[in-house]
């Protein structure tokens, strides 16, 4: 880069000597004065340094960027306030980096959160497998294994349909269903894992309640919500689940409460982030890794909904809201 300063220096002084030399030969001046002029000299070093600030030291800094992004720095932008060709470039650069970064993080999301997602699934498909022996009826279990199979790919289809939205690669698909059929779904899903605490589910929710939104999409951030519940609610209490809409009826709440320990309230939003552990022990002893109330806040974002947490003593009370 910096050899673009450097050649035109050398372009300026030749051509500005040639000038001065032709002008001695029509004004009869002694070509031993020539040598003496210094105007084209000093004029060539000004441009010179006027075109290493403006031009190549951009350049180069511009080149250094794209090399540190190159090789794996992703956060590399460039600092430009200019709004001429080189800040165009700069801000062009900066635009693509934040399209690149964006696209790298969706996919690296979309393969910790189907990691997390599939391990359901798997755990109880191994389950199955190992009590195949002891199963009389081995139509019942092949059922039971192809309703499992059929749930890891629905999962992977909606997280896959998640990142792409993330990505802006295409619209939610949205329909009209009943919320109650949806929360029974669910429901009978994770009734085995309710059953094992020797807890109960309490539904409630009108019949009449439909809802407009991704289903897929919203059976995941419920069934995370809920299974978190299970997995953290005392020994024999009851997790009532109630639907129902606002005031206003702007909203539809979906409300899940255990009776767990709790957590701090200072620490409601902290439970949201990924990888984020409240306490890590308990978390060792559940088998979570921090990401299913994280992937329920993407999936809630993106349904235009929100969710919260509430520590309503001595339950533990959480929250989506999604537009009716």
């Amino acid at each position: 880069m910096r050899t673009i300063a450097m050649k035109l220096l050398l372009v300026l002084i030749f051509f500005r000597y040639l000038g001065v030399v032709i002008r001695a030969i029509y004004l009869n001046t002694p070509l031993g004065e020539i040598w003496l002029y210094p105007y084209p000299l000093i004029f060539s070093f000004v441009t010179i340094v006027v075109v290493k600030t403006l031009i190549s030291d951009p350049l180069v800094r511009i080149d250094q960027a794209m090399s540190r992004f190159r090789s794996g720095d992703f956060d590399e932008r460039i600092d430009f306030k200019r709004k001429d060709e080189i800040g165009n470039i700069a801000r062009t650069f900066n635009q693509l980096a934040d399209r690149v970064q964006s696209l790298i993080l969706s996919e690296r999301r979309m393969t910790v959160n189907l990691a997390h997602e599939i391990r359901q699934p798997l755990a109880r498909m191994t389950l199955l497998i190992d009590l195949l022996p002891k199963i009389q009826d081995e139509n019942e279990a092949l059922d039971s294994l192809r309703i499992e199979v059929e749930e890891l790919s629905c999962i992977a289809s909606s997280l896959l349909k998640l990142s792409q939205y993330e990505r802006k690669e295409f619209e939610l698909t949205t329909e009209v269903f009943s919320l109650e059929s949806l929360l029974k779904d669910i429901t009978m899903k994770v009734k085995p894992l309710a059953t094992k605490k020797n807890c109960e589910l309490v539904v409630t929710c009108h019949a009449d309640l439909h809802i407009k939104s991704d289903r897929p999409l919203l059976r995941i951030a419920i069934t995370n919500i809920l299974e978190n519940a299970i997995r953290y609610t005392a020994q024999e209490t009851n997790i009532h689940l109630d639907a129902g809409t606002t005031t206003n009826r702007n909203w539809i709440e979906i409300k899940i409460r255990d009776f767990g320990m709790g957590i701090p309230e200072q620490d409601l939003d902290r439970i949201f982030m990924p990888f984020e552990r409240i306490d890590p022990s308990r978390d060792k002893e559940s088998g979570g890794v921090g990401l299913g109330l994280s992937i329920t806040k993407s999936i809630v974002r993106y349904l235009k909904g929100e969710v919260y947490a509430n520590l309503c003593v001595p339950c533990m009370e959480l929250t989506i809201r999604i537009p009716n």
